[in-house]
């Protein structure tokens, strides 16, 4: 009796540690921290608008280019963080992220100027446009299918704790340590953080590896069976259907099908690196 999807992803010999198990549950936990903090960082501004606007001394126009600028360099680094997370990996990516985040929250704490501030949102919002995309590539590799329906969803309950904690939290630590202090501390935790990615990314490091050795042996035995399948069609396309279309159409037919053939090929090598 065939076992279950989500029980044989789970317990692939080919994988160094189990899928869904305790190792899978603490490389999720470490990255969804980075994420909650993301979106604290992200929505940090809501209860500090008036200390912003006499800290920097500029209008509710001005205080919104904060946020607008950080939303609009989030948006605009999807298509090349998508590049480089095929690129370097989700661990690495996720450690830059939280370098970029931390480094821009550090220095919207102690900027004093209004074109500072802007500059320290701009790679707020670079560090944080890296973290949710690597989020769910880890939760793809160390989960079983069955189950990654399931984490997604609970990651987007969970990510809602920063929201809630840049409100009341923040508004009280604002209030009694002051911007730069409460900023300050913010900013710490995204160095802790980074501290944990670089401790977890040793068994991240040992998974992604087992995992792509895996799907080597799969890419070699789809390139060998669609070899097989090609010769087999190119047999019967030459000595049977298609010799009423002439000879310069066979061949042309022939070649593009080698084409598409040898692009497959291609993509699966460039998905091992």
């Amino acid at each position: 009796m065939t076992a279950p999807l989500g029980e044989a992803a789970s317990t692939d010999p080919t994988l160094r540690f189990r899928l869904g198990g305790r190792r899978a549950w603490m490389v999720w936990s470490a990255a969804i921290s980075v994420y909650i903090l993301a979106v604290f960082h992200r929505t940090s501004l809501g209860v500090a608008g008036l200390l912003a606007a006499e800290r920097f001394h500029i209008s509710s126009a001005q205080l919104a280019t904060f946020t607008m600028v950080q939303l609009l360099v989030y948006a605009a680094m999807q298509i090349p963080v998508g590049a480089m997370l095929d690129r370097v990996g989700a661990k690495k990516l996720l450690v830059t992220g939280v370098f970029l985040m931390t480094g821009g929250q550090f220095a919207f704490a102690f900027a004093g100027t209004f074109g500072a501030g802007v500059v320290a949102r701009v790679f707020v919002g670079m560090g944080d446009a890296m973290i949710f995309i690597c989020l769910v590539q880890l939760v793809a590799l160390w989960f079983p299918p069955a189950r990654t329906a399931m984490i997604t969803q609970l990651t987007g309950v969970l990510v809602h704790l920063g929201a809630l904690a840049a409100t009341a939290p923040l508004s009280l630590a604002l209030r009694t340590v002051g911007w730069t202090r409460a900023y300050a501390a913010a900013a710490g935790v995204g160095v802790l953080l980074r501290v944990l990615l670089i401790v977890v990314r040793l068994a991240a490091t040992a998974q992604t590896a087992r995992y792509n050795d895996y799907a080597d042996e799969a890419d070699d035995r789809q390139c060998q069976h669609a070899e097989a399948v090609g010769a087999a069609v190119d047999h019967v396309v030459k000595d049977t259907g298609l010799r009423q279309i002439g000879h310069s159409s066979r061949e042309n037919l022939l070649r593009r099908g080698g084409d598409d053939f040898r692009d497959g090929c291609d993509s699966l090598s460039r998905r091992r690196q």
